[in-house]
């Protein structure tokens, strides 16, 4: 009765908010291309971008009340709230496996929604060169993707150690650690690549046609790549503490904010290329503030404080050897997608480079 109770609000606020964003997103694409008149595009884009938002928030208000009602329901029962990672130990298997499985599971599926939402509305906004210089951005995200499961895996699966250890105090400091080694590991490959990006898009396949359009995208991602180290860490770091559905939500929420984001820049705005840019970079922010208050909170079995901070060459040591598979099957990927960009700048053109964008 309870969970009735307090779902209700969540599933109302759900169909609602999906009711009003897809009747609108349904027709985005006969609007766009049948509109003519710039200033009726830029109103139903608003209008879009604005539904989307009323969505997310008509969803938060759901989560945040069924929280609310777990959190109530866990006084009562005498739990408190930073044992919650302690469930790993006690909970069946089959429990644990369904719980954290779906939401990472709907998590993944959702990011896959980045680079689509962002093709969707550069494609019909500023048009098909814009999809070429796009697509040569995708070996460099991908890259800078490799560095964020680098730390995200390994801190994650030694965070996971550490907890069924009992060593909780071990356990903030490679919070602190993933903290730290993000920030350091972000500036460092924002700085490498501020400074060498023509040449590192050219050599991916970039030519005179497309390099403007992939040039203003990449510098504004790399602006942010701090924010989207941090922001990969402390997610898989969320998910190993306990916490694998807000882990879900913070993820969910940087998808349908770049969403609604998208179009408001792109066409309302009229920023071009750079609004999706500027987009991704929002909607990972406000997915990263929500992280950083969740860890933030003394409460938390994990969270900041102080004298974890420091980087320890056995933690830094642990993070790094666990992440490395997953950061070299991320290298592979990176270095597929290089190969055919150019094989395709040879033999089809700028054209054939945003036909493979549009499908990768």
């Amino acid at each position: 009765m309870f969970a009735l109770v307090t779902g209700f609000p969540l599933f109302i606020g759900l169909v609602k908010g999906s009711i009003s964003f897809l009747c609108l997103i349904s027709v985005t694409p006969i609007m766009l291309l049948l509109s003519e008149r710039s200033h009726v595009r830029r109103l139903y884009t608003v209008l879009l971008a604005l539904s989307g938002s009323c969505s997310f928030i008509l969803v938060l208000c759901g989560v945040e009340f069924v929280a609310q009602g777990e959190s109530y329901l866990s006084e009562l029962c005498g739990m408190a709230k930073q044992n919650s990672p302690l469930v790993l130990g006690t909970e069946p298997i089959g429990k644990l496996l369904t719980q954290y499985a779906i939401p990472a599971i709907i998590a993944m599926t959702a990011s896959s929604l980045y680079n689509m939402a962002d093709s969707i509305f550069i494609g019909h906004g500023v048009g098909a060169l814009a999809i070429s210089g796009l697509a040569l951005t995708f070996p460099l995200m991908n890259l800078a993707a490799a560095f964020g499961s680098l730390v995200g895996v390994g801190a994650s699966t030694l965070v996971a150690v550490k907890l069924g250890q009992k060593d909780y105090e071990g356990a903030n400091k490679v919070l602190g650690n993933v903290l730290i080694l993000n920030v350091v590991l972000g500036v460092a490959f924002t700085i490498a690549f501020l400074f060498l990006l023509d040449p590192v898009l050219y050599f991916f396949g970039a030519s005179e046609n497309t390099i403007s359009y992939a040039r203003d995208y990449m510098r504004i991602i790399l602006y942010g790549n701090v924010v989207t180290h941090m922001y990969l860490g402390l997610n898989a770091v969320l998910r190993s503490s306990g916490f694998p559905k807000m882990a879900m939500y913070a993820t969910l929420a940087s998808v349908v904010i770049n969403c609604a984001l998208n179009p408001l820049f792109i066409f309302g705005f009229g920023w071009g290329i750079k609004g999706s840019a500027w987009a991704t970079v929002i909607s990972q922010v406000i997915s990263l503030t929500g992280q950083l208050i969740h860890f933030s909170r003394p409460k938390q079995l994990l969270h900041f404080k102080k004298g974890i901070y420091r980087l320890r060459s056995e933690i830094v040591k642990g993070i790094l050897s666990i992440g490395l598979s997953p950061f070299l099957m991320n290298l592979c990927s990176c270095l597929i997608v290089i190969l055919i960009n150019r094989g395709l700048k040879e033999h089809g053109g700028d054209m054939a480079i945003g036909a493979y964008g549009i499908v990768n």
